[in-house]
């Protein structure tokens, strides 16, 4: 069998945290691990949709009060789900430092966002649904304007308040980040304002590192708002 592609095998064990009962299978085809992971009864049962992503089934909540996730299904995001993703990023606009916009949004002023996404290339947009419930986003959009950052993006992640801590972040960047492995893409990154523990945690669970901190570089709600920036380097999408 051919070696698995570095963003194959091993990436699947980066996303995935592998335990020791798994590391002897690191250098396998990504078919074979695929095939080991299902056959351990484990907490987390990863299974390909009919469009060949993966994605958790049957997660259980870590702590109390947390809303159970059933059926977890990651997919592109779609224009229908503007009205509830715009409703999850006003919870954050208003309530957080996460983002930087100060007044809520509507679903008319977020259209241009949602247009600059496509189904393949470097920027992309997943939604995590539940039913018929939106649960969150992750995306990929364009650095900066200029052509010489053409192959870098900026990666953005929206969860639903009442669904963290559930895994849906994780699932989110695992299929987004797979997604850009195949896509002219050399860098990701990431600017969290601090503190935000868990995005640090989720970030550095995916492989990336930290870049530097700006200190105080941006004013809300009356205070100054620091942000560390985190990159991940991909490997050649050939």
């Amino acid at each position: 069998m051919a070696p698995a592609s570095p963003c194959g095998t091993r990436r699947l064990f980066a996303l995935l945290g592998p335990t020791d009962a798994l590391a002897s299978c690191a250098d396998r085809p990504v078919e074979v691990v695929l095939r080991h992971l299902r056959r351990r009864a484990g907490r987390l049962l990863i299974r390909e949709s009919h469009h060949g992503m993966m994605r958790p089934m049957a997660g259980r909540d870590r702590e109390a009060g947390r809303r159970a996730v059933d059926e977890l299904v990651v997919r592109t995001g779609r224009k229908d789900d503007l009205p509830e993703l715009v409703r999850i990023y006003n919870h954050y606009v208003t309530h957080s430092i996460i983002t930087f916009d100060t007044q809520p949004v509507t679903v008319e002023s977020r259209l241009q966002w949602f247009e600059r996404f496509s189904d393949t290339g470097p920027h992309q947009l997943f939604v995590a649904t539940t039913g018929d419930r939106v649960l969150g986003c992750a995306s990929s959009s364009p650095y900066r304007t200029h052509p010489a950052f053409d192959e870098t993006v900026e990666l953005g992640i929206y969860v639903d308040p009442d669904a963290r801590a559930a895994g849906i972040g994780s699932a989110l960047y695992r299929t987004l980040i797979e997604t850009l492995c195949a896509q002219p893409v050399h860098v990701a990154l990431a600017g969290i304002a601090l503190p935000n523990d868990a995005s640090v945690a989720l970030h550095r669970k995916f492989g990336f590192t930290d870049v530097g901190t700006f200190d105080e570089y941006a004013t809300k709600n009356g205070g100054y708002i620091s942000s560390v920036w985190m990159q991940l380097r991909l490997p050649p999408s050939g």
